[in-house]
């Protein structure tokens, strides 16, 4: 879904994005459902902040420069990192990782070293 706005911003702001990107795109049970849209809503509500974290953290890079899928994981790993309040928030190695993993399978060959020496960098609170 983050990736979807990189290509799409008014995605963003549309109400039923959620919906139809889970009907088309999802491959995955609604129990994950209600984890996906936190994820979702949180990423768009704190859209300037974690730009504003991940910009400190890109040496020698824009955000404007950086893959758009590479840029969806660290948007979603920021948030992760600091502002998710749910019940069982994940550690940062874990975070990483998942990322990491992720940037494998859907990212270029250096997405996955990338996403990992930028995460490394971010202190979190």
């Amino acid at each position: 879904m983050s990736y979807q706005w990189e290509l799409d911003s008014n995605s963003l702001t549309d109400p039923k994005a959620i919906d139809r990107f889970w009907s088309e795109q999802a491959r995955s049970n609604d129990d994950n459902r209600e984890f996906f849209e936190l994820l979702v809503k949180g990423v768009a509500s704190h859209f300037p902040e974690i730009d504003a974290i991940l910009e400190k953290k890109l040496d020698n890079w824009r955000i404007e420069r950086v893959e758009k899928v590479d840029l969806a994981l660290l948007r979603v790993a920021v948030f992760e990192l600091f502002f998710y309040k749910g019940p069982d928030p994940a550690d940062k190695a874990v975070i990483i990782n998942e990322a990491i993993e992720i940037a494998k399978k859907f990212g270029n060959p250096k997405s996955a070293g990338f996403i990992n020496g930028v995460l490394d960098k971010v202190e979190t609170p």
